[in-house]
């Protein structure tokens, strides 16, 4: 008896297995080519849509269990119907909407799903003051909507993951930021360590940052970054900001009035507020993988915080000089 019950478990148990590993096998097997044809009709994609969304996520369709998963991944598509349910559950309108996402340099159309959508109002809401109060203070520094422009266009080029690799570093090594006195000087550590964090920064962007000195007359004398540190607090310092392929993309111009310690206390605040803004920016999207809206914001923070670093850098650097007369 015991022989015969101990033969049975053993028969079941290999049935079980086999049961389970064909389930497996079938569950494990990437969408079919008609399965994905349906998924996409019904959204109303096409397959070259399907093809970008995926290079979006650095995924391919082997990457999908089934087709069911890659459905889900798919999400709910953007339509009148869905946008207008989003609105209504944040009580806001389309213009409330598009005014939102452009303070961020995105536009509805730059989401594949209701999703994606969704999340960016919820964390964009939370930030919206951030962003306005860093608008007027590039306004302020001279900095137009073009050159804002100019900026993320460019930006659009580059290989994102590369860039949001760099941001949390960036993020790090700004916090000194918090550390110096708005009163005083860069020390040579301080200057070196924010030299070296802006040149990073312009470095991995492929952009090539140029210095001038501008006489009363307008005529302009570039400057190493050497030479700032001896440039008179007198002196209007002009910087201007060049793509890999040597195009302005801006070009900002400090007077000597500009040039003051609440501008520097105020460019310190900026950047800092950045660095948070780009803290959380990162551990959202690597929260929501694979469903991460674009990565435009975290761009938007890498331009804005070279070109605060820079204000900062040649605010600092002429308050030394001047120390030094």
């Amino acid at each position: 008896m015991g022989v015969s019950i101990m033969y049975k478990i053993m028969i079941m148990s290999c049935l079980l297995v086999t049961v389970y590993f064909s389930a497996s096998s079938s569950v494990l097997a990437a969408p079919k080519e008609k399965e994905v044809s349906e998924i996409i009709q019904t959204v109303g994609w096409t397959k070259q849509d399907l093809k970008e969304f995926l290079a979006t996520k650095e995924l391919t369709l082997d990457d999908f269990q089934n087709a069911q998963a890659l459905k889900e991944a798919i999400g709910t598509p953007i339509t009148p119907d869905s946008l207008e349910e989003l609105l209504h559950d944040y009580s806001m309108t389309r213009e409330e909407l598009d005014i939102l996402l452009a303070g961020f340099n995105e536009k509805v159309q730059d989401y594949w799903n209701i999703e994606d959508l969704d999340v960016a109002i919820d964390f964009y809401q939370n930030h919206e003051n951030v962003m306005a109060n860093l608008e007027t203070f590039l306004l302020n520094a001279g900095i137009t909507d073009t050159e804002k422009n100019n900026l993320y266009t460019y930006f659009k080029t580059l290989d994102e993951e590369a860039v949001s690799a760099k941001v949390e570093q960036w993020q790090k090594k700004a916090d000194f930021l918090n550390e110096l006195d708005p009163e005083g000087s860069l020390t040579n550590a301080q200057q070196q360590e924010l030299t070296s964090l802006w040149e990073d920064i312009a470095s991995t962007l492929g952009v090539q940052p140029k210095f001038f000195k501008v006489d009363d007359n307008g005529k302009q004398t570039e400057l190493s970054i050497s030479d700032l540190s001896n440039t008179e607090l007198s002196d209007t310092i002009a910087m201007e900001l060049y793509d890999r392929d040597n195009n302005l993309l801006l070009n900002l111009v400090l007077s000597p009035e500009v040039l003051t310690t609440s501008f520097a206390v105020d460019a310190a605040d900026k950047v800092v507020s950045l660095t948070k803004l780009s803290s959380e920016l990162t551990t959202l999207y690597q929260s929501q993988l694979p469903n991460t809206a674009s990565f435009a914001p975290l761009f938007l923070f890498t331009g804005y915080l070279l070109v605060l670093i820079g204000i900062f850098l040649l605010v600092k650097r002429s308050k030394q000089a001047s120390n030094d007369k």
